[in-house]
This record gives C-alpha cells, sequence and structure tokens, in this order.
C-alpha cells in the first residue's frame, strides 16, 4: 500500500512522459524501413518499452541515441531464427500493432502477452491475417503467428477498437471499415504520418496530461511544461470540458497553463466516445464539480486493461459517489467534494489507479494498492503528484 498525502499545492509544475500512442506507431514505421531511423523523444512508458524489447528480439538493431533511439536495420530481412518466442505486455497497441507486422515475415512467433490482453479484442485481428493466407491464431497463453502475408484490402468491424485497422494500416494494408464509431482521432494521427520518414519526434502525452488538468481544475494553478496543442491525440478534447465547466487555460512558451476556479466549476454534458482513455480522469473532475455531469460513449471502456465502466463503478460507489449508469452513458451528481476513505484497493489498471490517486489525495489522502501498474503509461506520476 502507498501513503497517498493530501495535494500540495507547491507542486504547480508537471512533466509529462512522451505519448505511447506516437512512439509505438514510429516504431513500427521504423522497424520496416531500409534505412536507419531516428526517433527522439521520451520512452519511459511501460507499454513503449515492451514494445522496443519485443522489436530487439525479432532481430531489430535498436540503439541509444543522444536524444531518443535509432533503429539501424528492419524486419522482416533480420528474421534469424524459424521459431521466435516474444513477450509482448498488456498494451493493446503494442500487441495490436506488433502482431501484423510479424506476419510479414516467414518465421513461426509465439508471442506471449500479460494481463487480460489474450480475453480483450483479438479475433478480428486473427481472422484478418488468415484471410490474407498467413496463419494465426489465439493459444491458451499466446498468439501463434506465421507468414509472409499478402498484402490486400480487409474488412473490419471497428465498433470494439481502431488499434486493429491501424496496426495493418502500419504494415501497408488497407481496410473497409465498419461501425467506425469512436477513436477516430487515433485513426486520423495514424494516417498523418509520412511512412518513410526518417526522423520522428515523440511529443507530450495527452492522456497523461489529463490526470494533471484535473489538478488544475479543482485544487489549484499548474503548468504543464512543452505540452503544446495536438488535436490528433484524442484526449486532448478535454479542453473542452474546460470551456464547458466554467474555467480557464492557455498555451504559452513554456507549456500548457490551468487555471483553478473550483467555485465555478460547473457540471457538463460530454460525449467521450472518441476519448475513451480521458474517461476515468474525466470521472475525478466530475466528482467535484458543481451539480451532474452526464458521459456519453463510455461503453467500449469494458475492453480495457480491465472492464473500466464496472471498476469506475466500484470506485464511486467506495466514495460514497452519487451516480447512474446505462449502458453508453454516466451520470454523476457532483457536490463539489467526495467522502474521505482510509484505504483502497482496485483492479491493477494504470488508469484506473490514477483516478483513485487523485480522488484519495484531492479528499484528504489514505492508502492505495496496486501504484506500480501506472508505470504502463506514466513512470513519474507519482512525483509530479
Amino acid at each position: 500500500m502507498l501513503s497517498v498525502k493530501p495535494i500540495d499545492k507547491s507542486k504547480s509544475t508537471f512533466q509529462i512522459p512522451g505519448s505511447k500512442s506516437y512512439s509505438n506507431r514510429f516504431l513500427i514505421l521504423a522497424a520496416q524501413n531500409k534505412n536507419p531511423v531516428s526517433i527522439r523523444g521520451d520512452f519511459s512508458p511501460l507499454d513503449v518499452q515492451e514494445l522496443i524489447l519485443a522489436l530487439k528480439r525479432i532481430g531489430l538493431d535498436i540503439v541509444e541515441s543522444k536524444d531518443g533511439l535509432i533503429v539501424k536495420n528492419s524486419f522482416p530481412d533480420c528474421e534469424q531464427d524459424s521459431i521466435v518466442e516474444v513477450q509482448s505486455g498488456e498494451g493493446g497497441t503494442t500487441n495490436r500493432f506488433l502482431l501484423p507486422l510479424l506476419s510479414l515475415g516467414q518465421s513461426q512467433y509465439k508471442v506471449y502477452p500479460s494481463g487480460r490482453i489474450l480475453h480483450r479484442p483479438f479475433d478480428d485481428l486473427m481472422a484478418a491475417i488468415n484471410s490474407l493466407n498467413g496463419v494465426a491464431r489465439i493459444e491458451s497463453d499466446h498468439f501463434y503467428i506465421q507468414g509472409p502475408i499478402a498484402k490486400n484490402t480487409i474488412d473490419l468491424d471497428c465498433s470494439k477498437t481502431t488499434q486493429t485497422a491501424t496496426g495493418f494500416k502500419l504494415i501497408g494494408i488497407d481496410s473497409k471499415k465498419t461501425n467506425f464509431n469512436s477513436s477516430k482521432a487515433y485513426w486520423d494521427l495514424t494516417v498523418s504520418i509520412h511512412p518513410d520518414q526518417l526522423e520522428y519526434e515523440v511529443v507530450g502525452d495527452w492522456s497523461s496530461a489529463c490526470f494533471a488538468i484535473v489538478i488544475g481544475l479543482v485544487s489549484h494553478d499548474i503548468l504543464i511544461k512543452d505540452l503544446k496543442m495536438d488535436s490528433l491525440q484524442a484526449d486532448s478534447k478535454i479542453l473542452e470540458i474546460i470551456d464547458h465547466s466554467g474555467s480557464r487555460y492557455e498555451f504559452s512558451d513554456k507549456g500548457l497553463h490551468v487555471y483553478c476556479n473550483k467555485s465555478k466549476l460547473n457540471g457538463f454534458e460530454f460525449d467521450c466516445s472518441n476519448c475513451i482513455d480521458a474517461v476515468p480522469a474525466i470521472i475525478v473532475l466530475a466528482c467535484f464539480c458543481n451539480g451532474p455531469t452526464q458521459l456519453t460513449g463510455i461503453q467500449n471502456l469494458v475492453y480495457k486493461e480491465c472492464d473500466r465502466k464496472s471498476e469506475i463503478e466500484n470506485v464511486l460507489k467506495k466514495f460514497s459517489v452519487n451516480y447512474e449508469i446505462a449502458d453508453d452513458s454516466i451520470k454523476i451528481f457532483g457536490t463539489g467534494s467526495i467522502k474521505k476513505l482510509n484505504q483502497l484497493q482496485t483492479f491493477p489498471d494504470h488508469r484506473i489507479v490514477m483516478m483513485s490517486y487523485l480522488l484519495l489525495a484531492l479528499s484528504g489522502g489514505g492508502e492505495l494498492a496496486n501504484t506500480a501498474s501506472i508505470n504502463k503509461s506514466y513512470p513519474g506520476f507519482l512525483d509530479n503528484f
């Protein structure tokens, strides 16, 4: 258990990690380039580290540079062994980007993920590889992949995730997408990246920034260093919530400034379907608003590292927050404050744990379990907060 102290208002500057959405896309593209590719930025999130290790395991030569990484060779030219076992972690993008890449090779790959990955939506990805004359299946504890696949257009149902469509797009395979109703910004991010670049730069992560922004709205004025506007990162939509809730922000050459005006922090209505990862942070904000907040487009929370919809309910119940929930929406009746808890244990899902940390810290502190899971996306979170 970690002892969570009340929010320290003297800490007003936050440094967020690099965006794993960008990092993992850049790594997959660089892995296919026959020329050395330089990627500048921060690679600290565990999901990114696990993808780097997996790429090294399949034969890619990835070395550190002064300000990032250099990918020096390419896949599948780097294939050596006929059977390769790879550890891939529990990242959605890590696995959904890695598996299509492996299907370009001739070796047999056994990919061992962790966490809940094998129980998340991957059937469509397996079916797509098989339809392209590859071999793909889900075993009891791993994915089995063997190519090489043909590069034809595939049909994909994007109702649960757009990551599969992105994984194939990154290896040059287009898709006919149905039920393409959520996470469109992530797809726009993918198609905005030129696949043959020799240099890329990873920018700050808006999903992580959401938690710092909540502190700025609920507790005290803050600065998120070097964070720039990036509409291609879906969770930058939290700026719309700042406008709706009666608060204020501005960008400067130092980063994003968020100004606290808690007395005028009002409930709001917001469609979360295109920024589903921001929901846990938005839930915290809703609890401290005055009046009801209605969030829609939350159904796909059930397909994350845990069933986040159920976990959010569990946490709200423990803090005695009044709410109403339906299949695709939640209404939170904010009162400006919440009950104090002495101890809290949740599922070890990084975003649920960060949400729980803020709820504890903003209500006077307490003890929190499973904080190691935060390293998945925001390794510096505890130092920052």
